[in-house]
């Protein structure tokens, strides 16, 4: 089981990193913000595999880093939206 969970672990912390190149090298602002949601989703299923290990206190880190990667996309939705790219067209 221990070695399943590690090739687990192994697996998405490959899947981050490939995030991670689309989030520094991304066309835009938006493929960079989904890489920085898989990210952080990514980086939850990790914790959630090393609780296997028996500590209770890292489902609530995993939990806690699954909300910012929620957040962080809402955040692109309110602040990111077409109504403020024509208001930056008339202050530019």
């Amino acid at each position: 089981m221990t070695g399943f969970l590690t090739v687990a672990s192994l697996v998405l912390l490959g899947l981050v990193a490939v995030g991670g190149m689309r989030l520094l090298v991304g066309p835009g602002r938006i493929t960079r913000m989904m890489a920085a949601q898989m990210a952080g989703t990514g980086c939850a299923g990790v914790v959630l595999l090393l609780s296997a290990t028996g500590a209770d206190w890292i489902i609530d880190v995993a939990i806690v880093l699954a909300l910012l990667a929620t957040m962080a996309i809402a955040a692109l939705w309110r602040f990111d939206s077409p109504a403020q790219d024509s208001c930056r067209g008339e202050l530019e």
